[in-house]
């Protein structure tokens, strides 16, 4: 067995073990030539299938998904096969239930949909792969709020020997499939199909919401009933079709799934006239910029009805200063007022001006699927085809998961005169959508600076700095970012340039000279947020954080008390408090806002970080620290 600080195959240096389970020991290694992070995992221990393993990696180095680590290479050292791949930073979501976290159904669904986007994704490969033990322990939450999905060792092609599964997760079929094995009867196993991931990953969410492990040897699992955990009927009859014993009551696909879920959110905003912004650590959304609105929505108009007008203008007004959540709920809440019926008949003006608000405000805060929906609506609604509009719709369809409808948009678009460049553009979300992103930024960069249109070029460089941000190169998504900060003055890209910076001083050595003048400027960055107005608590602390670690404690405390009066129900105020007057000095306030901090999050049953997040174990370590 390795030992820490050991190179092996003259290429990784051992760091650590991460641990054991059913497949094999996991160490964490450091790439001494491509120089970064990469994990070993011991998957067989001997060479008989030698050839078997290096078609799977072979077809696993293949894939490239924003929500799948990376995988190298393989080796043989001694008797035993090493499979190579990304290191992920996060926790899993066992460690999370098992802490006592409790999901709401945002984070719930926002999840679900990560996981179907990316197993939709292996669906549709050729050879199609299946995953076949997809559980809590498989899946990751980055430290950047995204889903990462790991373990590919059980199966392939659906038509191995499977065996090693985790009966807890496992669907009906595969179970029978691997007893059927394990019976010596491999001849008569019938072959698997994407409805057994669809099933685990329901199974999955089944205890997420639960705590209730539903082995599939006690199969059929009995249906989640209304009202279970207080979540929706609608998420519950979901998550119950997904774990239907019979395949052929199933969803058919991963991609049938998040149609449901698109469906089910839509649905739900239009009942509530309301928009609530899912709240995930780190959460990092690009955003598609449709400029001329102004312009489009002003010049449109007429004088009918001034009560409607005003109203209208007020929306349109809240889309300006990029206070997107309340400019849907107007927006929704207007199209829904019977009394505005008479101004507000299908394909109206005032009617299509609120739609393309609500899309484009919808797209700006990642509901990705609600805004192709409003998109579609607006073009139902014109007599005359507006390409921007197609591009929104295309790239929105896009960004939601459903590739397939994408694609038939795609054809639509070719055949209706969209432009060159936003053919090109959209051509360009397609591939980052399947994970073609070799070459990708440089297609990009082409485009920005080959294109006379500016609403083309802005909406490259928004792209690029989102691809640069999944492909780590936080250089270049700085640059992206800057680029479309010369254009429109977003709180969106001084969001991203902030988290790119950040992310860029974590991935150096601590005692790097670049780290802190990193972090200054991504604390300008988040100040620039701040500045603006329309912030988040996450904006709140990410600035505060950062702010901590430059020693700009005196801008921290005035913006915290700030927020204070918007966001003085979230613990991560005070627990910022406490860290901002540990480090000023003055232990009483820090002592006082460490305990409140603390009994505010004991006391919170929705929406916290989980108990061994690095943030709260330093919170607790300041309490002991004082007591």
């Amino acid at each position: 067995m390795w030992r820490n600080n050991d190179i092996v195959d003259g290429t990784y240096q051992i760091v650590r073990q991460l641990g054991s389970g059913g497949t094999g020991v996991v160490f964490l290694a450091y790439h001494l030539r491509l120089m970064k992070y990469v994990v070993l995992k011991r998957i067989k221990d001997n060479f008989a299938d030698l050839i078997q393993v290096r078609n799977e990696v072979d077809i696993l180095k293949e894939l490239n998904h924003p929500y799948l680590p990376r995988v190298y290479d393989f080796m043989q050292v001694g008797g035993d096969i090493y499979t190579v791949m990304d290191f992920i930073d996060g926790y899993d979501l066992e460690a999370y239930r098992k802490s006592g976290y409790v999901f709401t159904e945002e984070q719930l669904t926002f999840y679900l949909r990560q996981l179907c986007e990316v197993l939709d994704y292996l669906h549709t490969r050729n050879p199609a792969i299946l995953h076949c033990d997809i559980k809590p322990s498989n899946i990751l939450i980055n430290s950047d709020g995204n889903i990462r999905l790991i373990d590919f060792n059980v199966s392939i092609d659906g038509v191995g020997d499977v065996t090693g599964i985790s009966t807890a997760f496992a669907s009906p079929e595969q179970y029978r499939r691997a007893c059927d094995i394990l019976n010596g009867n491999a001849a008569g196993a019938s072959p698997l199909t994407g409805k057994t991931d669809v099933y685990s990953l329901g199974a999955t969410f089944y205890y997420l919401m639960t705590g209730v492990i539903p082995d599939v040897k006690y199969a059929p699992i009995p249906p989640l009933p209304p009202g279970t955990g207080g979540y929706s009927k609608e998420f519950i009859a979901i998550i119950n079709r997904m774990m239907e014993f019979d395949p052929k009551r199933r969803y058919g696909s991963a991609s049938d799934v998040i149609r449901a879920l698109g469906k089910m959110i839509r649905k739900d905003r239009s009942n509530r006239n309301a928009f609530s912004v899912i709240v995930v650590a780190a959460v990092v959304l690009s955003a598609l910029l449709i400029i001329g609105i102004t312009a489009l929505v002003r010049g449109g108009r007429t004088a009918k009805n001034e009560a409607l007008n005003f109203d209208i203008e007020s929306v349109i007004s809240l889309y300006e200063d990029q206070d997107y959540d309340e400019a849907v709920d107007r927006g929704i809440a207007l199209l829904n007022s019977s009394g505005n019926e008479p101004g507000l008949k299908e394909g109206s003006e005032n009617r299509k001006l609120l739609l393309r608000v609500i899309a484009e405000s919808l797209y700006y805060s990642g509901y990705y699927g609600e805004a192709a929906g409003y998109y579609r609506e607006y073009l139902d609604e014109s007599s005359t085809y507006d390409g921007e509009i197609v591009c929104g719709l295309v790239v929105s369809t896009i960004r939601s998961g459903d590739l397939s409808s994408a694609d038939e948009q795609i054809k639509e678009a070719e055949k209706s005169g969209v432009s060159d460049d936003n053919l090109t553009l959209i051509r360009a979300e397609m591939r980052n959508a399947k994970g073609d992103v070799d070459g990708l930024l440089e297609d990009i960069d082409s485009l920005a600076k080959k294109t006379k249109d500016s609403d083309v070029r802005r909406k490259a460089y928004l792209l690029g700095a989102s691809v640069a941000g999944s492909l780590k190169d936080y250089e270049k998504q700085v640059y992206y970012c800057k680029q479309g900060l010369c254009y429109d003055d977003l709180v969106i890209l001084h969001r991203m340039l902030g988290t790119a910076y950040t992310s860029w001083a974590s991935s150096l050595p601590a005692n790097s000279s670049t780290v802190s003048d990193y972090l200054k400027k991504a604390f300008d960055a988040f100040g620039k947020v701040i500045e603006k107005g329309f912030y988040t608590p996450e904006d709140v602390v990410n600035y505060s954080l950062v702010g901590i670690r430059t020693g700009e404690y005196s801008d921290v405390l005035t913006v915290l008390r700030k927020a204070e009066s918007e966001y003085g129900s979230d613990y991560r105020i005070y627990m910022c408090y406490a860290f901002a007057y540990d480090l000023y000095g003055d232990g009483g306030l820090a002592s006082e806002n460490c305990k409140k901090a603390i009994k505010m999050y004991e006391s919170a049953s929705g929406d916290k970080e989980p108990a061994f997040s690095d943030n709260i174990q330093s919170l607790y370590a300041l309490q002991k620290k004082y007591n």
